[in-house]
């Protein structure tokens, strides 16, 4: 974390299409008049669920707990792999999102 784009060598005929953007995981992206949208691929989520005894240990759940904590990926680097960042950390949430949806 956080993972690079695809490359579009792999896919070369989705990298044609002017409709597909190929962005990192996490990604933060605005549309129709500043509406926010933060997304995950969900493994973070999946790895909280793994080495916590939360008691509300839903999806929804940890997303919210997410968002309270105004972090991502709490579990970063000790059990979801991560980049060394000396100076800043890429997982804090500053501003809270409208939307906020993690995959899987």
């Amino acid at each position: 974390m956080p993972q690079q784009p695809i490359n579009s060598f792999l896919l070369p005929k989705l990298g044609e299409k002017p409709t597909i953007n190929l962005v990192t995981n996490p990604h933060k992206f605005a549309v129709c008049d500043g509406v926010e949208f933060l997304g995950t691929s969900g493994q973070n989520v999946h790895d909280i669920r793994l080495y916590s005894k939360l008691k509300d240990n839903t999806s929804i759940g940890i997303m919210r707990l997410l968002m309270e904590m105004q972090h991502l990926c709490p579990t970063t680097p000790d059990t979801l792999r991560s980049f060394p960042f000396r100076d800043t950390d890429p997982f804090t949430v500053t501003q809270a999102p409208h939307v906020f949806f993690a995959g899987c």
